[in-house]
């Protein structure tokens, strides 16, 4: 039986004890425009896509350097506007607070208020060098938020719940959101952290070659550390095709061996190759791999998890 690839279709499992096939294919579910950038939403529509997020029911999205919401009628109300107009933009909330990373700066916009900031915190990840290590990956996992600092091995937490706090007895009146000693490393393999992802209530630190499985240990200062012996020795080097779906992750990932392909894990935390050899055929064939972006929805009975280069 030769092997053909198939556009735009899935595969099925047949139920039926009298079917003649055990699989068949369906068409792709499809989707509906329900508004454009430039449509009398005051955003250009010259300007790209840079990410989108749900929150308590209400639907945002940054595209160019505008942050703005998709209200229930189909119209766009633009909220504020971001340092940067390219790359990729990360979100997470806690209920009350959205947290917004670009790789160059962090916003919180309340949920409740509409009040939009940019952190000015002076212990924020990449305020004190110029921004250079800036996050570009945010989760929330048990009220705090979590920030990588980029080109480093480390990530940090902000107070729980995201309360000021005055870290300095000799200046009490001065209170903070982050904490110079509020972080964590990655320590199985040297490299930099290039991902975060949120699995149920552990923490997935990704480099090049490994990911880590972090947890909360309630403790006051090294809250956040590494579930002992439990790490996956395939890691990523697209950031952005890291992508998760109730307990599972999702990733375009690579070893130290050089192996190529789609992977998977669960609440086991193995690493499952799930492409097979003709698909990774295709993926090595493309010039870069990095620019990977991987997205996971449910639609008409199924999940879904997609990869665009």
């Amino acid at each position: 039986i030769g092997r053909e690839i198939s556009k735009n279709v899935y595969l099925e499992r047949s139920t039926s004890d009298t079917s003649k096939v055990p699989f068949y294919k369906v068409g792709c579910p499809g989707a509906v425009l329900m508004r454009s950038t430039g449509d009398h939403s005051g955003i250009p529509a010259s300007v790209a896509g840079r990410g989108i997020c749900t929150a308590t029911g209400r639907t945002f999205f940054v595209a160019g350097l505008y942050f703005a919401e998709l209200l229930q009628n189909g119209s766009v109300q633009i909220i504020s506007h971001l340092q940067t107009s390219v790359g990729v933009v990360r979100f997470d909330n806690n209920g009350d607070l959205l947290f917004i990373v670009d790789g160059r700066a962090g916003y919180t916009y309340d949920l409740t208020s509409g009040t939009f900031n940019t952190v000015t915190d002076s212990y924020y990840p990449g305020i004190s060098d110029g921004t250079s290590n800036a996050p570009n990956f945010v989760e929330c996992l048990n009220s705090y938020f979590l920030v990588n600092e980029q080109n480093t091995d480390k990530y940090y937490w902000s107070t729980p719940k995201y309360i000021a706090q005055a870290f300095d007895a000799d200046q009490p009146s001065i209170k903070n959101y982050w904490y110079g000693l509020y972080y964590a490393e990655a320590k199985i393999r040297p490299g930099h952290i290039v991902a975060l992802a949120k699995m149920a209530q552990y923490l997935l630190v990704f480099t090049n070659t490994t990911i880590e499985v972090h947890e909360d240990t309630a403790l006051e200062t090294n809250t956040w550390q590494r579930v002992s012996s439990t790490f996956m020795n395939v890691g990523t080097t697209a950031p952005a095709s890291v992508s998760t779906y109730q307990n599972y992750v999702f990733w375009l990932g690579n070893d130290i061996n050089g192996t190529v392909g789609i992977f998977m894990a669960g609440m086991d935390f193995s690493p499952i190759k799930i492409s097979e050899r003709g698909i990774e055929q295709i993926i090595q064939s493309f010039d870069d791999l990095t620019d990977c972006i991987a997205t996971s929805f449910a639609m008409d009975g199924h999940v879904f998890t997609a990869f665009y280069f």
